[in-house]
């Protein structure tokens, strides 16, 4: 397996995330991003080193209002991608005849699929290819060549690119390494400190993570 080009050690405590992202937004705006309290800073940092959620420090805390509190850490590069791209090749030929005819015919499919661990987008590629080669007479003979191509590419995401990161804004909220989405009943983008995203107050963002018992505490 050919390794990274480039360090995938990203961020992965939802301690030094929130930390890092309050700071920077504070000494711009002067007011934290988040609206962690002092208490739940210190049940994040308690959990910093756990690489799975622990009994006794749960990564979802269900409160009085009926709200969630997230203290989880989470690899979201290794969650979204892979180390490696899965391809497949097939290829068929035949090819006969006698003195007079003879022929060839041959066809290829191949498939890669990229770096998304879900939904990967897939590229797709047919051809063919027919030959034939007919001698009528010692002065007089013809040969045909055809070749046929066809790929198709599908990516999750909407028409364009550029759409598609029009639209990452909408769930940044719910990326921090703070939340995960494999312990929780459902994700929702959360609003912070005096903000809203896009003007809209918090909405539902996934429901795939299976359920889980919420610990209050």
């Amino acid at each position: 397996m050919v390794a990274n080009t480039t360090s995938t050690d990203y961020m992965t405590t939802g301690y030094d995330q929130v930390s890092l992202v309050d700071k920077a937004y504070y000494s711009q705006y002067a007011t934290n991003f988040t609206n962690y309290t002092e208490e739940e800073m210190q049940m994040l940092y308690e959990r910093r080193n756990d690489k799975t959620e622990h009994p006794d420090r749960p990564w979802i805390v269900l409160q009085d209002d009926g709200s969630y509190r997230y203290y989880a850490n989470f690899d979201w590069y290794n969650y979204l991608f892979r180390k490696t791209r899965p391809q497949q090749e097939y290829n068929l030929s035949v090819r006969g005849g006698n003195d007079k005819v003879k022929y060839y015919v041959s066809g290829r499919y191949n498939r890669e699929e990229g770096i998304f661990n879900i939904n990967p987008d897939t590229y797709d590629t047919y051809s063919t290819r027919a030959k034939t080669r007919c001698e009528k007479s010692p002065w007089l003979r013809y040969s045909t060549n055809m070749n046929f191509f066809s790929s198709s590419y599908k990516y999750s995401g909407l028409s364009t690119i550029d759409n598609t990161l029009m639209e990452v804004d909408k769930t940044l909220m719910s990326s921090w390494p703070a939340k995960t989405p494999r312990r929780c009943k459902a994700i929702y983008a959360e609003t912070h400190a005096n903000t809203t995203i896009n003007g809209t107050p918090p909405y539902f963002v996934d429901n795939r993570a299976p359920m889980l018992t919420i610990k209050s505490i």
